[in-house]
Formats: structure tokens, sequence, C-alpha cells
């Protein structure tokens, strides 16, 4: 099993970043030729139960998906 893949489904998280000018932080994806926000699949290891996530762990995924991004 894909350790994302839950019944078929996956578990993701994002995050919006806003500076004090209201400026907000896009990544540009160069394969899909779009701007996008930080974010991505959330690791069965950082879920108790993958299948209903807390705010705090999907928070945690988010900010872990920032920084690897």
């Amino acid at each position: 099993m894909n350790n994302n893949d839950v019944n078929n489904s996956l578990v993701l998280a994002w995050c919006l970043i806003v500076n004090q000018k209201n400026e907000v932080l896009l990544l540009y994806r160069r394969e899909h030729f779009h701007y996008e926000t930080p974010g991505g699949k959330v690791k069965l290891e950082e879920c108790i139960d993958i299948k209903n996530p807390t705010l705090d762990e999907l928070a945690l995924a988010a900010e872990r998906e920032l920084y690897e991004e």
C-alpha cells in the first residue's frame, strides 16, 4: 500500500502564506505551467488516524510540505 493511499484516497494538506503587504506566496510548477499554493500529501506516520486527521496533524504536514518545497 502506498503510504499516502487510504482506501483509494489521498489525504492532502496545504497552506496559504500571506505577508504584511497582503502578498500571497505561490509556487510556479514548470512541469505543469501554473502557480499553486504550497502543500502536498500527508504521510501515514504524521497522523494517529489517517482516515480522520486532526487540524494540528494537518498543520504539521502542511508546514513540512512548505519547507520541502
